[in-house]
């Protein structure tokens, strides 16, 4: 059987490219036996149907296959977090711009001003 840290990452490998807006951010507390997905933007994260989807399905196959082990999936801000990741990965599309508040998004815009003579 493949060990429990390469299969996440295999999966997440694959979930980044199907989902490009994303970034994932993945960590493992060996004491616990406890994997921890950090999955970006919020929006994706709670209102993706697809990546709901994807993330139940991942949810059981992991499970049926590492029944000693927990996974758990969260977003920024979330107790736990991913502290010390071991694998991190930006998808293509992914806005690294975006400053998440109170659930909405805000993305950051670059101005520079000239002085006229």
């Amino acid at each position: 059987m493949m060990d429990s840290k390469l299969f996440v990452i295999k999966e997440l490998e694959m979930m980044v490219s199907h989902f490009p807006e994303t970034k994932v951010s993945y960590g493992f507390d060996e004491k616990a036996l406890v994997h921890v997905v950090e999955i970006l933007p919020q929006e994706v994260y709670y209102q993706d149907g697809s990546y709901l989807i994807w993330e139940n399905d991942f949810f059981e196959r992991f499970i049926a296959s590492y029944p000693s082990e927990n996974i758990c999936f969260v977003t920024e801000n979330a107790i736990p977090g991913v502290d010390d990741p071991i694998y991190e990965k930006e998808g293509v599309a992914y806005k690294k711009d975006y400053i998440p508040i109170d659930g909405m998004e805000i993305h950051s815009v670059a101005t520079s001003l000239s002085a006229s003579t």
